[in-house]
């Protein structure tokens, strides 16, 4: 009987034992299927961490990525930038989502269009959903923009012309349902005309097309152009802001034309659904240095971006707020 007794003690014992370990170190998550996700945080990051930025190299979400992964401090591990293009941004989306929730994968993603593709058919379901949100760091104001020796001087000449040539202004749009379209579109419905939307893969291949002569018009957020500005390369004939930024104080904000059009755009950075809680707190934390970073910030005002952190709970708040807002006009960039 005594040794029946000694043995079960000894067993609880090495049970309670190997509880308590894994509780103290590592960070796990229940998944759909039903699995869990352990993430060794002693060790964690264990290698290099992946950035995923669902556009081609030279756009806005891709400078914002890698000015992150320059100023982050991940435990003397670097961060990577995998530029993953195509589908309006889709290709590289998903394939986050089907990544291991291991925290060694992330997405950075412009939240205007994570959260507009559902409402344009890009995704099925909400994709940003399918995501764990992480962090925001800055947003910015978008606008419309023109060769340096288009015949348009103004928004109102472009609107003009439109009004006399249904469909023939041509305008560029970074990825479909993403933030360019949703300006683009918007301003088209405000103004009461109507375009061509000639949807490229990232922002330097519109920008290309742009420079080119191939289209008209490109819209998109100020750090995919504010370069060509400067250099005099494009002219902007109007921002979403709601006032002038102070880079750009000569051109005028939508709301100046007549147009009832605010829209401030974020990059967001997400990881794979069931990433543990563990390792978001960390990525939270490391996140929130670089956007107390004085060069950071340096950098982001010297592309008319604002550094405006948003936590994990706060940045799902907002795209809460935003899918509310997009789904009543989700119709004018699905073309129904």
């Amino acid at each position: 009987m005594m040794k029946r007794i000694t043995l079960f003690t000894f067993m609880i014992i090495v049970a309670v034992l190997f509880l308590t370990a894994c509780g103290s170190d590592v960070g796990s998550e229940t998944g759909d299927n039903g699995s869990e996700t352990d993430v060794d945080m002693d060790n964690y990051p264990d290698g290099t961490v992946r950035l995923v930025v669902p556009y081609s190299a030279g756009g806005g979400t891709d400078t914002v990525g890698r000015a992150i992964a320059e100023y982050i401090d991940v435990d003397n591990e670097s961060m990577i930038i995998a530029n993953i293009e195509g589908s309006g941004g889709s290709i590289g989306t998903k394939e986050v989502v089907d990544e291991s929730p291991d925290g060694q994968t992330l997405l950075i993603h412009s939240v205007t269009a994570a959260v507009s593709g559902y409402h344009t058919g890009l995704y099925d379901e909400r994709v940003w959903k399918q995501l764990k949100p992480v962090a925001a760091l800055v947003s910015q104001s978008g606008g419309i923009v023109v060769s340096a020796d288009s015949e348009f001087e103004t928004a109102e000449d472009l609107i003009e012309f439109a009004e006399n040539n249904p469909n023939e202004l041509s305008v560029g749009v970074p990825g479909i349902g993403g933030g360019g379209h949703i300006i683009s579109a918007i301003f088209a419905d405000s103004a009461g005309i109507d375009v061509n939307f000639v949807p490229f893969d990232g922002s330097a291949d519109s920008r290309a097309a742009l420079a080119g002569g191939h289209i008209d018009v490109m819209s998109g957020f100020v750090s995919e152009f504010y370069d060509f500005i400067q250099d005099g390369e494009f002219r902007m004939l109007a921002s979403t802001g709601s006032e002038r930024a102070e880079q750009l104080p000569d051109v005028p904000t939508f709301s100046e034309l007549g147009i009832d059009f605010v829209l401030n755009h974020r990059n967001g950075i997400y990881a794979p659904a069931d990433t543990p809680d563990e390792v978001i707190d960390y990525l939270n934390k490391r996140l929130q240095e670089v956007s107390e970073n004085q060069e950071f910030i340096d950098l982001m005002n010297s592309l008319v971006t604002e550094v405006d952190y948003l936590n994990a709970e706060e940045f799902e708040a907002e795209m809460e707020s935003l899918d509310s807002i997009i789904e009543p006009v989700g119709h004018l960039i699905s073309g129904e």
